[in-house]
């Protein structure tokens, strides 16, 4: 077991320092940030750089600072995420760990939880950043309560999301296949389910997480004309990480059964 535990560490380590050599996750970082921290400096200028929160309540800023970030992780970052596996095929990485007895389990269990490691690094970086820009802004706040929608949602979405998108797309041949497989998961899908909030099941398998995604943005302007029903939050992650499990054993399945001869 320990062998095993080393073995799962190593392959993260590898795909946590491969996704960050990845020019996309450098952009995407940089553009996210540049999309938290641009309130938070066109305010600064309306106040004429001081502490301007008079009228500014930390619900606003969490608001203004989640609303860019869900969307990206929900959205873009799974289609970043797709090629994780079929990247190391086109490299001759996953011909190399053949040779080597390692679990393909193993390897898939790695290789998530080194792109979990990678963009939640790059997240709580953001996270901290915004958190002082605001703490500028605003005064002194409830730093519990700032941290909330970045660990009850941006948490369960990056190892929900782009957990399933890995492993969706941890047998095709390419890059632009595991892509056009992202594509659906993120795009079609919630089309077909609704893209309005229902508060039932489709909002469980709904990948763009909507109880996750509106609980934590001012939502007072979209209510004048829709009603939103969420469902539970814990709901909302557990059926998420059920999605996650059954993925990951029909890809490991999946393995088995071409293995056999």
């Amino acid at each position: 077991m320990k062998i095993t535990f080393s073995k799962i560490g190593a392959i993260a380590w590898y795909e946590l320092k491969m996704q960050w050599r990845q020019r996309g996750t450098i952009v995407m970082m940089l553009s996210m940030l540049v999309a938290t921290l641009a309130p938070i400096g066109f305010i600064m200028a309306e106040s004429g750089g001081g502490n301007g929160g008079d009228g500014m309540a930390l619900k606003s800023a969490i608001s203004l600072t989640w609303s860019p970030i869900g969307i990206v992780l929900a959205l873009l970052m799974p289609l970043l995420s797709a090629a994780t596996i079929p990247r190391d095929r086109q490299l001759g990485v996953r011909e190399l760990l053949d040779s080597t007895p390692l679990n393909y389990g193993t390897y898939l269990l790695g290789k998530v939880i080194g792109s979990w490691l990678a963009i939640s690094v790059g997240i709580a970086g953001i996270a901290l950043l915004a958190g002082i820009g605001w703490w500028l802004i605003i005064g002194s706040y409830n730093v519990l309560e700032y941290m909330e929608p970045w660990l009850v949602a941006a948490l369960p979405i990056i190892m929900i999301n782009i957990g399933i998108i890995i492993l969706l797309a941890a047998h095709q041949s390419d890059g632009r296949h595991a892509v056009l497989v992202a594509i659906f998961f993120v795009v079609v899908l919630p089309m077909l389910l609704g893209l309005q909030s229902k508060g039932d099941w489709r909002d469980a398998l709904n990948p763009l997480r909507p109880a996750l995604f509106f609980e934590y943005i001012d939502v007072s302007t979209i209510n004048e004309t829709i009603q939103l029903k969420l469902l539970p939050i814990s709901t909302t992650i557990l059926t998420g990480f059920v999605q996650l499990g059954v993925v990951g054993i029909g890809a490991w399945g999946w393995q088995r059964l071409k293995e056999r001869p």
